[in-house]
């Protein structure tokens, strides 16, 4: 934009045309010079008649004020005509540049506006894909026919199912914060705590105590003999294990009749 102010203060510059006044001055002054001059001239002439002294100072006037009027009043007039079209020109251009430059930004901003406006609507249709795909793992994390408990790394339960809450009688909210022992016979919950720290250190899918009979403990106390599916994932907190279990009191019933 420095280059457009300098061009605009150089038209400005440009346009300061001169007084009327100063032409209607030298005008006068140019009658009255010459006037003064063929008074001169008639008053060391012979005597002439009224006629013809009309037509001689008028001759003379015309002679003599010719050349002042070209010089200070019609060449200044026709320099300032073709100055004002020149500056008229130039504003005109300069007006058409601003004009371009106008266009060219009013496009770039209808370009970047319509790009946001794409990124804008991409973003919230991938917010809701992200929305139900969250709220179909929701379902299917609270709806499956097993329990799921999540632990921390460092044994904490952080996260039950509503088949969890089912098969050991206890609600969500008494559950969470708790260690994964609370859920075990007191028989096992020393040697449990071996057992996770060492799966801890190394961990895999796999299933928990292969051919071991595993119970989990009710809030009533009673046993529950279950089958438990041991997986470890990453999560924002960090390291965390999801512990499937399965209630198999109908199938070891069925062993023992």
């Amino acid at each position: 934009m420095s280059v457009f102010n300098k061009n605009k203060d150089q038209i400005t510059a440009s346009t300061k045309y001169k007084s009327p006044f100063y032409f209607i001055i030298s005008m006068v002054i140019s009658i009255f010079v010459a006037e003064i001059f063929v008074m001169l001239l008639l008053s060391v002439m012979p005597r002439l008649s009224t006629i013809a002294e009309a037509i001689f100072d008028s001759s003379i006037l015309s002679i003599l004020i010719a050349p002042p009027l070209y010089l200070f009043l019609f060449r200044p007039l026709v320099r300032q005509i073709a100055e004002r079209m020149r500056v008229e020109e130039e504003l005109r251009k300069y007006h058409d540049h601003l004009e371009k430059i106008v266009e060219e930004r009013t496009a770039e901003l209808t370009a970047a506006n319509e790009q946001l406006q794409r990124e804008i609507t991409e973003r919230k249709q991938a917010e809701e894909v992200l929305w139900e795909s969250e709220e179909m793992l929701r379902r299917l994390f609270e709806f499956v026919p097993d329990a799921i408990i999540i632990v921390s790394r460092e044994g904490h339960i952080v996260r039950v199912n509503t088949q969890a809450e089912a098969m050991f009688g206890y609600r969500r909210e008494e559950l969470l914060g708790n260690p994964i022992e609370f859920l075990l016979p007191e028989r096992f919950k020393e040697r449990h705590e071996q057992h996770r720290a060492g799966y801890i250190s190394a961990p895999s899918i796999r299933f928990m105590g292969a051919g071991l009979e595993l119970y989990g403990r009710h809030k009533d106390g009673s046993e529950v003999p279950v089958d438990i599916m041991l997986n470890p994932v990453e999560g924002e907190a960090g390291s965390m294990v999801i512990a499937t279990a399965r209630d198999i009191t109908e199938r070891k019933r069925a062993e023992e009749t």
